[in-house]
């Protein structure tokens, strides 16, 4: 499938996950994910042309409703 100048699939979190061995913390509807990460996950994500940032985060507090 031909794509249009400018922009691409968008892969799946889960599925990104998976392709780098990464069990997801948590799983946002914007397409992003929560994990912890070995330092070998970190360079393969970055390494992926499906993935557009890694970024470190802070303590996180989730609020259930």
């Amino acid at each position: 499938m031909t794509q249009p100048p400018g922009r691409r699939t968008v892969c799946p979190p889960r599925v990104l996950a998976a392709r780098h061995g990464i069990q997801p913390t948590y799983v946002t509807m914007g397409g992003t994910f929560l994990a912890v990460l070995t330092e070998e996950q970190i360079v393969s994500l970055r390494a992926d042309p499906d993935v557009d940032s890694v970024e470190k985060l802070g303590p996180i507090q989730l609020q259930l409703r």
